[in-house]
């Protein structure tokens, strides 16, 4: 028999993953078509500017929200593709916040590694996405900054077996990174 038996791939790319970062990984495992930089580099200012325009709006319902984000591009006179930016901010602070309910659970119900895991894979995820496991199992870095989510290392570790595990094949871990790469553009810039 030639080559590795599909447990020794994920067996090496378990100690391949261990420690690394949320864009070496998804840069590595990813198709190319899946990790171009979008058209508009990340830019603060730009999203300060959209921020700004929808800040004396609120609150306001998801159709009222359209409307003006649509106003906001023809009144900051910004390309359609600059919403992504938006977007991405949007949905990275709706990951914070899930990780920071993830933080508060793990420390009033004093979870051990076992009951954390559990709690992890059978209830958060269901709420944060199932793609989004990527933004807990590897830190982001960008620039000097750094963001772990309030994980510890043994977690995260023990976060990432389970996941290889039962993702049962390095094709399928590549389909997941292609599928994370798509739905986060900006996955190398995120707003931390």
């Amino acid at each position: 028999m030639f080559g590795f038996s599909e447990a020794e791939k994920l067996s090496k790319l378990k100690k391949t993953l261990s420690g690394r970062n949320l864009d070496e990984v998804i840069i590595e495992f990813a198709e190319e078509k899946y990790t171009k930089k979008p058209a508009i580099k990340y830019d603060s200012e730009i999203l300060r500017k959209i921020v700004d325009y929808l800040a004396d709006k609120e609150p306001m319902s998801n159709e009222e929200k359209i409307v003006h984000l649509k106003n906001a591009q023809s009144h900051l006179a910004l390309p359609a593709e600059a919403f992504d930016i938006y977007f991405a901010w949007n949905k990275y602070n709706a990951v914070k916040s899930a990780a920071e309910v993830l933080y508060n659970t793990t420390i009033i119900c004093e979870f051990s590694q076992g009951e954390w895991l559990d709690h992890f894979l059978n209830l958060f995820l269901r709420e944060v996405g199932l793609e989004n496991i990527f933004f807990f199992v590897f830190p982001q870095r960008s620039n000097l900054s750094y963001e772990d989510h309030k994980i510890s290392t043994e977690n995260r570790e023990a976060l990432l077996e389970v996941f290889l595990d039962n993702i049962a094949s390095r094709s399928n871990f590549c389909k997941m990174a292609n599928h994370f790469a798509a739905m986060n553009p900006y996955f190398r810039d995120f707003p931390m």
